[in-house]
């Protein structure tokens, strides 16, 4: 299991608020999967609206769990949660999965954390 995955797991035991979550997340290393070959550097990720009508970006803590989408998703490239972050627009919020859960991070906490980590 990825620390990513544990901080999920302890959070929904209310063993780590939110915001511990959220740290361990921008320490991450991640999987994003794309539905063109990304060989040639394209990456086009995996969306998806909520009910809320937000749009998500799908991202995964592990090359096992990013093959929850390889259905529509055949290629993903490794990508830390901070380049991540920093390649997506304020209107996105990010799915990301875990072998057993996962989090989601709504655009505006997404651009939040961006904010916080501008140099």
């Amino acid at each position: 299991m990825t620390a990513l995955g544990e901080a999920v797991q302890r959070a929904e035991k209310g063993e780590l608020t939110l915001d511990d979550v959220l740290a361990v997340f921008l320490e991450s290393d991640l999987w994003l999967p794309s539905v063109v070959d990304t060989s040639g550097g394209e990456v086009q990720p995996v969306v998806a609206s909520t009910e809320d009508g937000e749009t998500l970006v799908a991202a995964f803590d592990s090359a096992e769990s990013a093959h929850e989408v390889a259905d529509v998703a055949s290629f993903a490239v490794p990508i830390t949660a901070r380049q991540l972050l920093s390649g997506i627009t304020d209107e996105l919020g990010l799915s990301i999965g875990t072998a057993s859960s996962g989090l989601i991070i709504d655009a505006e906490t997404c651009t939040r954390l961006r904010a916080t980590e501008a140099p």
